[in-house]
Parts: structure tokens; sequence; C-alpha cells
């Protein structure tokens, strides 16, 4: 089957995607901006992590997804997704997402530091987030605040469905994946954060047009789809079910290469609706549709940064995979 990069590779060939790579000036001050803001604290809890931070390029991934936005507003997103992936890290390899009570425990705990209520934690994950909500709530104003914690919140919710999966050893249906999936990458999070990075603000009536609610789902669909096929072996190594190419194989029998070939399949046609109802909008020389404009592009940059962050990132590249069957699991 060859290494597991040329596997990977391969798969990232066979994705559809058609928009240009960018990346932001200052990229690589906001990679070493945010490996300094996570050291000192203490969220790179080893020397391994350490020492491997700059090839997880989570600064770059903001970077490439954001390449117009301001600097300040540029390295707090950075270091909320920084602080992001290592809390999955938590949830996922270091066995928290084992044990639900606890996970619940951390939710509150963060979801509370994040509305500004201090209770004097010492533990090294909220006081970082002591720190970004501080700086959010100097950077943003309240009702983006509001709605970006909605949608943490929610995805929280799923993590918390996954823990529950892990702790009673259970192989969920791909219909009930299929619901919380779009929730348990926080994607939706990050597309919040487009607004004030390319400082374009949408009315709520063009926020809930069925186009560009559709174009969110999409872009959601298009990079978990993706996140997917590329984590695989990754996930399936620490005996993680929650991947739609494993429950593919465990659900419908089918062997791994087809399994692989039909979320290929699943992510282009999602891309290619994504393009058609890019090709229903018309941009005129107007303010609401200058804003349109922007935003549409912050979610086209998404799918690219995405694809783009996964050929060079190693965090899907450590881990081989297990055979299929040495690591889980039990009917539901």
């Amino acid at each position: 089957m060859g290494t597991l990069v040329d596997r990977l590779s391969d798969r990232l060939s066979a994705l559809d995607c058609p928009f240009a790579s960018a990346l932001h000036p200052a990229a690589d001050q906001v990679q070493q901006g945010t490996y300094d803001w996570a050291n000192s604290h203490g969220l790179l809890t080893t020397m391994e992590l350490r020492q491997s931070f700059a090839d997880r390029q989570y600064g770059i991934l903001m970077a490439r997804a954001y390449p117009t936005a301001p600097i300040d507003i540029l390295q707090l997103i950075a270091d909320w997704n920084t602080w992001l992936f290592l809390l999955d890290d938590k949830f996922d390899i270091d066995m928290l997402g084992m044990h639900p009570t606890a996970v619940q425990t951390m939710i509150t705990n963060i979801l509370t530091t994040f509305r500004g209520e201090t209770r004097g934690y010492n533990d090294s994950t909220m006081t970082a987030i002591q720190d970004l909500a501080q700086r959010m709530h100097m950077l943003t104003d309240s009702e983006w605040q509001t709605q970006l914690l909605a949608e943490l919140s929610r995805s929280f919710q799923a993590s918390l469905w996954e823990a529950h999966n892990r702790a009673t050893v259970t192989v969920p249906s791909i219909a009930e994946y299929r619901t919380q999936r779009p929730y348990t990458g926080a994607v939706y999070c990050y597309l919040h954060w487009i607004e004030p990075a390319y400082s374009c603000v949408l009315p709520m009536t063009l926020r809930e047009h069925e186009v560009v609610q559709q174009l969110i789902r999409l872009t959601n669909e298009i990079i978990w789809l993706a996140n997917d096929l590329i984590s695989f072996e990754r996930e399936v190594a620490a005996g993680d079910v929650h991947n739609l190419v494993y429950l593919l194989h465990y659900e419908r029998g089918l062997p791994l290469a087809t399994a692989m070939e039909q979320v290929i399949h699943e992510h282009n046609n999602a891309l290619a609706t994504f393009q058609a109802y890019c090709n229903q909008l018309s941009f005129r020389n107007n303010g609401i549709d200058e804003q349109l404009r922007h935003y549409v592009y912050g979610l086209q940059r998404w799918i690219r940064a995405n694809y783009d962050w996964s050929q060079t990132t190693i965090r899907y590249q450590q881990e081989k995979a297990q055979a299929i069957g040495d690591n889980t699991t039990s009917e539901k």
C-alpha cells in the first residue's frame, strides 16, 4: 500500500480544490507568536510537542485561512486555534475523551471563563482562555462573542457525544455520525472568525439567506469530509471510530479503498455544489455586496487553507494505523 505519506498524498490529489493558495505576509511571525503564547501558558506539555510545534503549523493554517486579516486579529485567531487543537488532543490522544463527566466539567469551565467569569483557575488551559477572552473582548463586539460561544457550545456538545461513545465502546451509525460531524470539528466557529478577519459584517437577513446558509454548510461539509480522509490512519491507530471512512467500512462492509473513494466522491460533489451556489451570486458595487464578497472569499480561503495545510503539517502523519479490528469495538 505504500507509505502513510504516499497514501495521504494520493488522497489529497483526488480532492478537487479550484481556489488559489494564499498566505498572510506575516505568517512566520504569527507562527512564532502562537508558539510563544502556547509555551508561556504551559500548553506545550512535552518536549516532543515543543520541538515539533513548528511542523504542526497551527499558526500557518490561520495565516492561510485569513491572509489579509489585521495582525492583531490574526494573532488572536492563531492563538485561539492553537488552544483548540491542543484541547482536541486532550480529548482524543490523552484519553480525557474517554471520561464524559470530566469532559462536561471542562466544557462548563471553558464556557464560563470565556464569558468573563474568572474563578482563579490554576489549570493552564483555563489561564490561556482567560487571556483569549480578554483579547476577544477588546477586538470584537459582544453580539459576535455571544454567537461564537453558542457555536463553541454546540461543538462541545458533539465532543461530549463522542466521549459517551468512547466510554461505552459504542460505534455510532453513519446517520447519527453525519448529524454530529459538522460540529465535532468546530468548523462553524472558525467560519465565524471570517467577519472580524475581513472586517465584514453580514446583515442578519443576508446571513440567513438560503444561498449563504448553503455556502456555509457546504464549506463545513467539504472540510470535514477532507479531514476524515486525511486523519483516517491517525484516528484508527488511536482506536477512534469517529471517521466516515471507518464507519462505511464497519457498517456497510466496504473495503477501505472503496470507502475512501466514496468519501472522495462526496467531497468533490459538495465542492461542485458549492461552486454552483457561488455562481448564483452577483456582486454589485455597493456596501452590502462588498461585505458578502469578502465573506464568500473567506469561505473559499478556508477550503483551500485546509487543503494546503494538510499537505505540510505533521499532525496527520505521525502515527501508523493498526489493522482494523485491533482497536475497537462493539455493536451499538
